[in-house]
């Protein structure tokens, strides 16, 4: 499955059902990753300037993220950081890797650019790209 543009900041009750949605989709469909293409959390503050704050704030966010997003077992999330999720990373905080470090079901795939490569027990079914914007 393919998703992108959450951009997460906040966990109520609709975007937590979504996961479940989304999670249960999956499952019943037999999917079991899904790709999402960038811009996984808002990345920016209450102000138009990015600051130091904003990347603390940003930091609550994905450390609730890890508790918070509902999980299917099987399923896979694999996240590339948008610009967005970048903002933060000049202030020494990667969000994209905090997530998938605390969390066996997301996989992170770095930023703005990730080359993919699907495969089954019989050979490669094929190779992406998979690029997301690094401008707002």
């Amino acid at each position: 499955m393919l998703v992108s543009d959450f951009h997460l900041k906040e966990f109520d009750s609709k975007t937590l059902t979504g996961f479940d949605v989304m999670n249960n989709y999956c499952v019943n469909n037999n999917i079991h990753l899904v790709l999402n293409l960038g811009d996984f959390f808002d990345g920016v503050g209450g102000s138009k300037s990015f600051d130091y704050t904003c990347a603390k704030e940003n930091r609550i966010i994905v450390e609730k993220a890890i508790s918070v997003i509902p999980h299917a077992d099987g399923v896979y999330h694999a996240v590339l950081g948008g610009n967005h999720d970048k903002n933060v990373v000049k202030y020494g905080f990667d969000p994209v890797g905090m997530l998938c470090d605390g969390r066996e079901d997301f996989i992170n795939l770095g930023y703005t650019h990730s080359t993919i490569s699907l495969a089954n027990p019989t050979g490669i079914l094929g190779i992406f790209d998979i690029h997301h914007p690094d401008t707002f």
